[in-house]
């Protein structure tokens, strides 16, 4: 379990782009199917970290909207108990 939160917070990181190798920088694209990232025979390695940081802060913002939503539900539920309480008392 704790590994596994390790590796959430880690897959995070957008540092992980620049450190990377060519090679797995052309993998991470090909995986997301990211194209245009040849020039010739050079590949561009600042397309491709910002196709990939712009797939990040996509992915953040579907996570942060569920959270947001879950924590809704939560604080309704929590005010309908207190109101059923409230009106059996």
């Amino acid at each position: 379990m704790k590994c596994s939160i390790i590796r959430f917070f880690r897959s995070l990181d957008v540092e992980r782009y620049y450190t990377m190798s060519d090679d797995e920088l052309e993998s991470e694209a090909s995986r997301y199917h990211m194209g245009s990232y040849f020039d010739g025979n050079i590949i561009r390695r600042e397309t491709i970290i910002e196709q990939l940081i712009a797939k990040d802060n996509a992915r953040m913002l579907r996570f942060t909207l569920i959270a947001s939503i879950c924590t809704l539900i939560v604080a309704f539920v929590s005010l309908m108990i207190s109101l059923i309480s409230i009106c059996l008392n």
